[in-house]
């Protein structure tokens, strides 16, 4: 089997809720989506998102120029070499955003047909023990007020979660926290989310409250790169400590596990170039016995979370019930895993024509 085409689709899509963080407030994400064709019939999809059109058009042009003419005609029943021949021949551009997420698109597309190739779901090579997960919430955000974040935990405990992360990092940050816990009990899981806003004196206190809250986990305390500092907080916090999700690659990631970083790991498939990057992330958190917590797409990383034991996976109500093909909606606590050959996160016909832009 040998790849024949690749077409680029550019989406607008609207966002279910707005995601409103200290800097931007996003009513609609723009997305590229990759189709891959082979010689036998089979069409894989990889599908990227980013904030803006421009970052949109700069993926396409990576896609274009970087790797478009080394992929036609190869074979895509092996992902895994397929990428290692793409990062080692691009190696020096792939430090950008960029063109680690035209990576990811084609990766992403090249799993969904080795799955169909070997007519299973993908969560099926990935060892995925059971027919669905377990997501946990995310909202919270710094300028939601109280009855905004009220109306959004009792929400995803009417699904059935029971396990929710807010945003810290503000003034009023315990005020929110002892709302959310007075307000719910210890019936609901809490996990505090810092977006690296905090310097290590100010985490290090910080945490001590958390601990007061039974708080799960306190996520992004620190700047991403500083891993020395936070294997330090990790070593003074009685909160574990996460992190991951602006790690590019397994080497970050086997690092911060060597310096007993974080107790829970979140790498994002695509930051970090695709499932093949994802899952040799996964397999040494597995191998450390630590957790994974795949950050955002829950509607593909759902289908990763069996790469490792002990996992968690985010949802956020992010992307439009008619996007996909199949229902990734939460059912009685659990997101059902796709049962037909593929990754199962494949954008419908009608989608494409609603959400599709010319520009």
């Amino acid at each position: 089997m040998k790849i024949i085409s690749i077409e680029t689709i550019k989406l607008k899509i609207p966002l279910n809720k707005p995601m409103k963080t200290r800097y931007l407030k996003l009513e609609q994400v723009y997305c590229l989506l990759l189709i891959v064709k082979t010689d036998k019939g089979l069409v894989g999809q990889g599908l990227v998102r980013a904030v803006s059109l421009l970052d949109i058009n700069l993926v396409e042009q990576c896609v274009q120029t970087l790797f478009l003419p080394q992929i036609i005609k190869k074979e895509p029943t092996l992902p895994e070499a397929l990428w290692q021949s793409l990062w080692l021949s691009k190696r020096n551009h792939l430090q950008s955003s960029y063109a680690l997420y035209a990576l990811a698109a084609i990766d992403i597309a090249v799993w969904d047909l080795q799955a169909q190739f070997l007519n299973k779901p993908l969560h099926q090579l990935f060892k995925a023990e059971k027919d669905f997960i377990v997501p946990y919430g995310n909202g919270g955000w710094l300028i939601d007020t109280k009855q905004e974040m009220y109306e959004e935990v009792k929400w995803y405990l009417d699904q059935g979660c029971c396990h929710f992360k807010m945003r810290v990092g503000c003034e009023n940050d315990v005020e929110r926290i002892k709302f959310l816990r007075d307000t719910f009990g210890e019936e609901l899981k809490l996990a505090a989310d810092a977006n690296q806003y905090f310097d290590f004196s100010s985490a290090v206190e910080f945490s001590k409250y958390l601990a007061d809250f039974n708080i799960v986990w306190f996520e992004e305390p620190l700047f991403s790169s500083s891993l020395t500092e936070l294997a330090e907080l990790a070593e003074q916090s009685s909160v574990p400590i996460a992190t991951g999700e602006n790690m590019n690659s397994h080497w970050q990631v086997q690092d911060a596990c060597t310096l007993n970083a974080a107790k829970i790991f979140q790498p994002d498939v695509i930051y970090q170039g695709g499932i093949t990057e994802f899952k040799r992330s996964a397999e040494i958190i597995d191998k450390a016995n630590l957790v994974l917590g795949a950050h955002l797409f829950h509607e593909l990383s759902s289908s990763l979370a069996g790469l490792c034991k002990k996992h968690y996976v985010e949802h956020i109500d992010f992307f439009p019930e008619d996007l996909f093909i199949h229902d990734f909606s939460i059912q009685e606590g659990k997101i059902i895993l796709p049962k037909i050959p593929g990754h199962g996160a494949t954008v419908s016909r009608a989608a494409i024509k609603k959400y599709q832009i010319d520009l």
